[in-house]
């Protein structure tokens, strides 16, 4: 047996089909984005709702919390998903390159039979019942796209990949801002504990007083009992309190993926909000919203990428053309061995007829899939904005409130203050002092609250602006 040796003039129409200029381009490596961002830097809390508050301390969480939350994480690698799907609809567009052998046995008719001839003589009695035939072949294809419909297929892979980008911010800007408000859940509570802790002081003061008065005769028992158990009532909201700041922190240390020992020690303090508030202009309501929210952003590319696929599959009813080439080597034996070298090439135009209505069917699936993407969008945007302006009332409202509780609180104070002058002068019952005191207290506690709710308020108003610092929060591997 004789094995092959190729020719170079042979390779030639296999070279032409591989390195034609439409299958160039087709080759060249996808663009996986920029470098891997550094999520663990507390840059990447500047432009962010909080970032005026200037707390070092919140900062420093948030940034441990984007390093290492397990649904960022996620988030980043739905991105790889998305850049590996991008990369498989560059198949179609790439030439086809395989290598196949066969091997046949089939019967052989003699000349003379084949022409019906049977009363010849047999003259070579080593004719055989068989023949054998093998082939070794190198095979290359290429479907030319003269549509454009995979490289529409392509482009739109490449939105879906943008989309998930956005998907991952839209997470990290809310595992961020449930940091934020834990944070501040836990600096509220810890101001609750100090204010109840007061008070709890200030009543064992009265009590005292009340007690002095009772020995002397100027107070009844009834007082003393009614002293004692606004005392217990007050310690008993202590422990709940405490509750809150224990339960912040487990939910903290949860976004955080860390243990709560790790946690810092988080002061009890809030932001003064007393300087301004958030204007808003049509432009922040309009076009700007759209841009700023990652969540819209990543609607508006998925209808893109939509539209695209919609575009592909009507030129699935446009003619194709394949191009295809192969060389091998082909052995055959009646007698003997005998072998050639062989190649081809070829091209074939297809024009789509009836394919049991499979194309009409994806044309009808993909416009209903870009109409209701359109629509959710404008539903999501029309959200989002009655979001900005329901936040903006809720602040505006809690600001009234809090400066109402405030004035109110000041005259409670000089009624604490007079009833109790009044009661230690005899001129007054003790009840007015329970009271007075009972409601001051109350209403200190409402204070904290407030403070908290209008804090919440402006944060859910910038955080429905949304903002360019959500860009910070993508990488494109896994780190």
């Amino acid at each position: 047996m004789r094995f092959p040796h190729f020719q170079k003039g042979l390779l030639l129409p296999l070279l032409i089909v591989l390195m034609s200029p439409t299958t160039l381009w087709a080759l060249e490596p996808v663009d996986n984005g920029p470098a891997p961002v550094n999520r663990t830097s507390t840059e990447t809390v500047k432009g962010s709702p909080w970032s005026g508050f200037n707390d070092p301390v919140l900062n420093d969480l948030v940034a441990r919390a984007l390093a290492g939350n397990p649904g960022i994480d996620a988030a980043n690698a739905r991105i790889q998903m998305a850049e590996a799907a991008a990369e498989a609809s560059m198949a179609p567009l790439r030439p086809t390159v395989f290598a196949d052998a066969s091997y046949m046995l089939n019967n052989y008719v003699s000349p003379e039979k084949s022409m019906g001839i049977s009363s010849f003589p047999v003259t070579n009695t080593d004719t055989p019942n068989f023949t054998q035939t093998a082939t070794t072949r190198l095979v290359a294809s290429y479907d030319a796209d003269i549509a454009g419909r995979y490289r529409k297929a392509r482009a739109a892979t490449l939105k879906e990949v943008d989309a998930s980008k956005e998907d991952a911010q839209a997470q990290g800007m809310t595992v961020a801002l449930l940091v934020v408000q834990n944070y501040y859940d836990i600096a509220a509570a810890k101001i609750r504990v100090k204010l109840i802790e007061s008070q709890i002081e200030n009543n064992e003061k009265l009590l005292k007083l009340v007690m002095a008065q009772f020995d002397v005769g100027s107070a009844s028992s009834l007082d003393v009992l009614q002293q004692r158990a606004q005392l217990e009532s007050k310690k008993a909201q202590l422990p709940l309190a405490q509750t809150i700041i224990e339960s912040g922190k487990l939910q903290l240390a949860a976004l955080l993926d860390e243990p709560v020992e790790n946690l810092p020690e988080i002061p009890a303090r809030l932001p003064d909000l007393e300087h301004a508030t958030v204007r808003i202009n049509k432009t922040q309501l309009g076009d700007n919203l759209l841009k700023h929210q990652p969540s819209l952003r990543a609607a508006r590319i998925r209808l893109d990428a939509l539209s695209l696929k919609e575009v592909s599959a009507r030129r699935a009813l446009w003619p194709s053309l394949g191009l295809s080439g192969a060389v091998g080597y082909q052995w055959k034996r009646i007698n003997d061995w005998i072998n050639n070298e062989t190649w081809q090439v070829g091209a074939t135009l297809t024009v789509p007829i009836y394919m049991g209505g499979a194309n009409r069917a994806g044309i009808q699936q993909a416009e209903a899939a870009t109409l209701n993407a359109k629509y959710s969008l404008e539903n999501s945007a029309l959200q989002a904005r009655t979001r900005v302006l329901a936040a903006q009332e809720r602040e505006k409202a809690q600001r009234e409130y809090l400066d109402a509780l405030r004035a109110q609180n000041q005259s409670l104070e000089l009624t604490v203050n007079e009833a109790t002058r009044k009661y230690m002068a005899g001129l007054s019952s003790y009840l007015n002092v329970l009271t007075a005191n009972d409601v001051l207290q109350l209403n200190e506690l409402n204070l904290i609250q407030v403070e908290r709710n209008l804090l919440a308020a402006r944060i859910e108003l910038l955080e429905a602006l949304g903002g360019e610092w959500t860009q910070t929060l993508v990488t494109d591997k896994m780190e």
